[in-house]
């Protein structure tokens, strides 16, 4: 690759030198609008949302967070926002990972296992109709880490996280502190907090680009690229290459350029690791277990959340308990409402001066 790049580089540099005049619609930043503001949708084809009344595949624990009408809890009309007359003073965040590959030796495997020894041992094995895909099925999933849109989730819910609540920040620079957050030392667990930190922080430039903008910087006049820059080239690459298939900012790049630019990503915290069995023992610390901070968030996993949601008795999620003989369909604890991948805890704690006593705790999921 890199002899590739070289090669592409020289190109550059020679074309560089005609001193080609630039378009005077490089970088414009208006695009084709689709759909056409005077388009229509067709409401026979393509009913509206509240006649569909289903959110798509839900299974399980294993869905994708959504939204959840409040009206299903009791609490019709229901909103994250924090009330009028009221300040959030400290949040606490109890996030779930995002969607990962299944566990190690779990159900996915043990079928496909299963499937294959068929195939190997029974020479009668033929799938018909409806499952004649497993004549060719193989199981392409990797085991226990977060899968590309499981890390984006996190990340998303990182950024949601600083548009409410980055304010509270201020504190922690007054009082000269850095945030805490916590998690587990699993693979998936250290990047789900990781994610969620790129996202609430904001991904540091990286030093490693200073090559990148001194051999750029060498090939065009009139402007001078920073790390920012690189950084947003780096990311056209992508995206035009995600919605076009091509992008000629690829080719400005050396495979150090795109290590750096990744390693940039990843390295926007530090996190320590801890042993499950050390974890009981946090709570003694005031590095690990600070008590003072306006900001929390710590990354679990759902039977945490869980466990945290009968512990503050949200009994609105089951007021009653649910059959363990007849699914009535109509029950409001829902794994795939509750702790579906990436799904979140917010405890608000509101400071009201209308209200008696003024302050006050909020629980949003």
């Amino acid at each position: 690759m890199l002899k590739s790049a070289a090669i592409i580089l020289t190109a550059l540099a020679a074309t560089a030198v005609a001193s080609p005049i630039a378009a005077s619609n490089a970088g414009a930043t208006t695009s084709d609008v689709f759909p056409p503001p005077s388009a229509t949708v067709n409401s026979v084809l393509f009913p509206d949302e509240s006649q569909l009344g289903y959110p798509g595949i839900t299974v399980s624990n294993l869905s994708p967070q959504y939204s959840v009408d409040s009206a299903v809890y009791g609490l019709p009309g229901a909103s994250p926002a924090v009330p009028e007359h009221c300040e959030a003073v400290q949040v606490h965040y109890y996030y779930r990972h995002g969607a990962r590959y299944p566990t190690t030796g779990a159900a996915p495997s043990a079928f496909a296992a299963k499937v294959h020894n068929a195939t190997q041992t029974n020479a009668s094995f033929a799938a018909t109709g409806p499952l004649s895909f497993l004549n060719s099925w193989t199981y392409a999933l990797g085991a226990e880490l977060l899968t590309p849109f499981g890390r984006q989730q996190n990340f998303d819910l990182g950024v949601g996280a600083r548009v409410a609540y980055g304010g509270l920040l201020n504190n922690f620079t007054a009082a000269g502190k850095l945030p805490v957050f916590r998690t587990e030392s699993q693979d998936r667990m250290v990047k789900t907090a990781i994610n969620f930190a790129s996202g609430f922080f904001g991904v540091p430039e990286a030093t490693a680009f200073l090559p990148a903008i001194a051999r750029l910087n060498s090939w065009i006049t009139g402007i001078n690229f920073t790390a920012t820059d690189i950084g947003a080239m780096l990311q056209l690459c992508a995206y035009e290459t995600d919605a076009l298939g091509y992008s000629k900012f690829c080719e400005l790049f050396t495979e150090e350029d795109f290590e750096a630019f990744e390693y940039g990503y990843d390295l926007s915290t530090v996190i320590p690791v801890y042993d499950s069995t050390t974890n009981s023992t946090l709570d003694g610390s005031n590095i690990t277990f600070p008590l003072d901070q306006s900001f929390y968030a710590d990354a679990a996993h759902e039977v945490s959340i869980l466990d945290a949601m009968t512990a503050i008795n949200l009994t609105a999620l089951a007021p009653t308990p649910l059959s363990p003989t007849t699914d009535s369909r109509n029950h409001t604890f829902v794994a795939s409402r509750v702790v579906p991948f990436a799904t979140n805890l917010v405890i608000q704690v509101l400071e009201c001066q209308s209200s008696a006593p003024t302050k006050q705790i909020r629980s949003v999921s």
